[in-house]
């Protein structure tokens, strides 16, 4: 049905925040990040529904993992939008107001949303997931096809930045058809717990920001040097010695809690157990297992950041049924294909302070100009088993260290994370020599100059760093190789950060980076992203994440004490009215038994 002119008006200046230009001139929506073909995206009409209400069609012939995933991601896309209508600070729609157009347009109710997928059975979540969609529509019908569960997923994320509301109703600009699909397979974001504990509130928050920005691998960094915060039942005095206490604890519950509340996101969780490096919380329990370099952590800075320094003593093997349980454990409580193994910063130094361990080297037949021989004898002892049930991740030093030995050990599946500055060479060196890859270098969220030779005055204007940070440039590959370039990850490594601080350190830098690998090679422009990342900044706040401002701006969902006072006036209204419900049924009730009563009364009498 059409609907009034008041409402016509009405539903134009809903739109107006969100009508930004970007690469393609008739683009007038802030997507973030930009799909990789728009065809159409006209104004001609506006189509709205109201989610209350609003059903999921018939999904016949589909199985029924995916009937559930797909149920749940419906459920959420209508709660999202719920939440814009039960805004209590008005619409988000007079955050951006660019010059206001003229609109003349037709608006129809939707009378449906169909979904199709072409692979209705398929649940199974890992780096060659076809993670594409289609939108399309009309005047009264909303359409999106994908290929596997998880592109729809991404459809729906994009339909709600096409979108906003009015009353109660949910309204996008028509006709559209946008056909989009990532350009990297592999797009993280690591978050180390070990270093400061993050509650499962904060890491759920984190996978909320990476589902808005399409990223698809939560890299759990699960332990380090400082605390080792997973609790194990093959070995509990670890993190009972390791721990920062006992609430800095992540049980199996816990873990696979965040597993799938990542999955139906369409998010894999791969976990890290860093070694023979960065053990130091390890030697809590077990003080044998590690070479303690007092010397270099006295000289440098007594207990951080130099305890990263402290590695397991690779020469005594009773600390190889204790790694073994360790990685054991962890890999069947994970489900994902992968698991990252570490292997960074093996520090030759600390291991300098032990002579005992080049003697044992030399009895061995080592080369003892180097430790090389002795990590590749450590990851003889503890890959196999791993590799039965996973395939890896390793830090790129370990490739450095294996690529001059005979015989690498190292399965071609392995994936090498590149992370040092000045990375080009060694990708593609790893490519060459038939690894697939994954690149960190330049998108470092600890530090303010995440690739050499930058400077900003403002902290947060490193995100166009991020942004510009192209990870094939200079790179000569061919198809097959650069098809083994998986993507990347942003790495938020915790020394400064905790839960109260993460999402202004984290976002929308990320979000930065996650334009960067799935749009377009030539979306490029950071002048073009200013105005879509302030407002999809401000869908974050809205969404929950305290996300950083980057320019100054107005977004209505921070929360001030007028607002904070609104929210409270709700509150005691809701409250208020239960207890007026209640005061009613009690009067209500007294009434009744005094009737019957006296009934009763006059009965006996009589």
């Amino acid at each position: 049905l059409l609907l009034n002119t008041t409402m016509k008006i009405s539903l134009t200046l809903a739109l107006i925040w969100l009508v930004l230009i970007t690469e393609t001139s008739h683009i007038r929506r802030p997507l973030w990040p930009l799909p990789s073909q728009v065809v159409t995206l006209e104004e001609d009409h506006l189509s709205c529904f109201a989610p209350r209400g609003f059903k999921l069609p018939q999904l016949d012939g589909y199985g029924d993992n995916v009937q559930h995933l797909l149920a749940d991601a419906f459920d959420r896309f209508l709660a999202t939008i719920a939440t814009l209508i039960d805004d209590p600070l008005g619409s988000s729609r007079v955050i951006y107001p660019p010059e206001i157009p003229h609109y003349n347009k037709h608006t129809y109710d939707v009378q449906e949303l169909t979904i199709t997928i072409n692979n209705p059975d398929t649940t199974q979540l890992n780096f060659k997931t076809d993670e594409s969609y289609a939108i399309t529509s009309n005047a009264s019908s909303i359409h999106i096809s994908s290929s596997t569960i998880y592109g729809a997923f991404h459809g729906f994320q994009t339909l709600l930045q096409l979108g906003d509301v009015d009353e109660d109703l949910f309204c996008i600009p028509g006709p559209v058809e946008i056909n989009d699909n990532p350009r990297f397979a592999w797009r993280g974001l690591l978050l180390d717990t070990s270093r400061h504990y993050h509650s499962l509130p904060t890491l759920k928050r984190i996978i909320d920001g990476m589902e808005m920005n399409k990223m698809n691998v939560f890299h759990w960094h699960l332990i380090d040097a400082e605390s080792f915060p997973v609790e194990l039942e093959s070995r509990p005095e670890l993190s009972e010695k390791g721990a920062w206490g006992p609430k800095a604890l992540y049980t199996k519950e816990n873990i696979r809690d965040i597993i799938d509340y990542a999955k139906v996101r369409g998010i894999r969780v791969v976990p890290e157990v860093d070694t023979p490096g960065h053990t130091y919380s390890w030697g809590k329990a077990h003080p044998d297992m590690i070479l303690n370099c007092t010397d270099i952590i006295n000289r440098n800075a007594p207990g951080y950041p130099w305890i990263n320094s402290v590695p397991l003593d690779m020469t005594n093997d009773d600390i190889y049924p204790i790694v073994s349980d360790v990685l054991k454990e962890i890999a069947e409580t994970f489900d994902d294909d992968y698991m990252h193994l570490g292997g960074d910063e093996v520090i030759s130094s600390c291991m300098d302070e032990f002579p005992r361990v080049k003697e044992w080297m030399k009895e061995k037949g080592m080369n003892t100009s180097n430790y090389h021989d002795l990590v590749r004898y450590y990851v003889d002892k503890v890959l196999p088993p791993v590799n039965k049930e996973k395939s890896v991740v390793y830090w790129q030093e370990i490739f450095e260290m294996f690529i001059d030995l005979p015989d690498n050990p190292l399965p071609k599946e392995t994936v090498i994370h590149v992370w040092e500055l000045g990375a080009q060479p060694l990708i593609e060196s790893v490519l060459k020599n038939g690894f697939k890859a994954i690149l960190s270098s330049g998108w470092y969220l600890d530090v303010q100059v995440p690739v050499p030779g930058t400077h900003h005055y403002l902290w947060m204007d490193t995100w166009q760093d991020f942004y510009n940070n192209e990870p094939l440039d200079g790179l000569k590959l061919t198809k097959q190789e650069e098809e083994n370039f998986l993507g990347g990850e942003t790495c938020q490594w915790s020394e400064q950060v905790d839960s109260g601080s993460i999402d202004t350190r984290m976002w929308p830098k990320a979000a930065a980076f996650a334009e960067r690998l799935w749009s377009p090679r030539h979306v490029n422009s950071t002048t073009d992203a200013l105005d879509r990342l302030l407002a999809h900044r401000c869908r974050m706040v809205k969404k929950g994440i305290r996300a950083s401002p980057i320019r100054p701006d107005y977004c209505p969902y921070i929360e001030t004490d007028d607002s904070l006072d609104i929210q409270k006036l709700r509150i005691s209204n809701t409250i208020l009215s239960v207890i007026v419900v209640a005061l009613i049924l009690i009067i209500i009730a007294i009434i009744l038994y005094a009737r019957v009563f006296s009934k009763n009364s006059y009965q006996e009498v009589a």
